[in-house]
């Protein structure tokens, strides 16, 4: 719907497809091209295509490569053992930090934060 409603508006360039094949790593780019029409360019292929394979040098080509990257920031985080224990005191002190300085209303802190509530029957 975008893809045409761009072309009737007078825009060039089309739909961009990476890993077309998979149902993780799909992506759809638009491409839209602005002002006279340049004999020069070519369409970027998608990446996980053959075509997309031998044109990854390209500087026109689209990459993947943000995934990669967060994927190796989420395992290079830090041992679990080296992190505080969810819901101990300091974690909820921290958090309550953190949402302060994101504005948010948060209680205060009294003797009673973050401390275990008793058995019940």
């Amino acid at each position: 719907l975008i893809t045409a409603s761009a072309m009737r508006a007078g825009f060039g360039g089309g739909l961009v497809v990476d890993f077309p094949h998979s149902t993780k790593a799909k992506k759809y780019f638009l491409v839209l091209l602005a002002g006279p029409p340049d004999p020069e360019f070519s369409m970027p292929s998608g990446l996980g295509t053959e075509a997309g394979a031998e044109e990854a040098e390209d500087p026109q080509a689209v990459a993947n490569t943000g995934r990669r990257r967060e994927h190796a920031r989420r395992a290079g985080a830090g041992s679990k053992r080296a992190r505080t224990p969810v819901k101990s005191r300091d974690w909820v002190m921290h958090k309550k930090q953190t949402q302060r300085r994101q504005g948010k209303h948060v209680r205060a802190d009294t003797k009673f934060t973050g401390r275990n509530r008793g058995p019940r029957f």
